[in-house]
């Protein structure tokens, strides 16, 4: 009963640290491996280049139809502006009209 005890508190203590690679479980060996935090986390070049080169594919596919429309939305705007202001200045000869509300395209 006391080397079970006793078994039961160090296995209590080891796992309470964290620093057992091997203990013994009622006559069981269980292995663990132990790795470092810093190994766990560790960053290498190769996941690097596959990340970058996921952020970039989704950009792309994210950003190009977002971009258009948009450039499609300020497009129409702009036309709507000059459109309004050609209509407003329509008396004026086609240089000054130019020059205060700017080309079409």
């Amino acid at each position: 009963m006391n080397t079970q005890l006793e078994r039961s508190k160090d296995l209590q203590i080891l796992l309470f640290l964290g620093e057992a690679n091997s203990f013994r479980l009622e006559g069981l060996v269980v292995q663990q491996e132990h790795i470092t935090r810093t190994e766990h986390n560790r960053i290498t070049r190769k996941n690097l280049v596959y990340s970058l080169a996921t952020g970039l594919a989704i950009g792309v596919v994210a950003g190009i139809p977002l971009g258009w429309v948009i450039h499609q939305f300020y497009t129409q705007q702009r036309l709507a502006q000059v459109l309004l202001c050609h209509e407003r200045n329509r008396n004026q000869p086609a240089a000054v009209v130019d020059s205060i509300c700017g080309r079409m395209y």
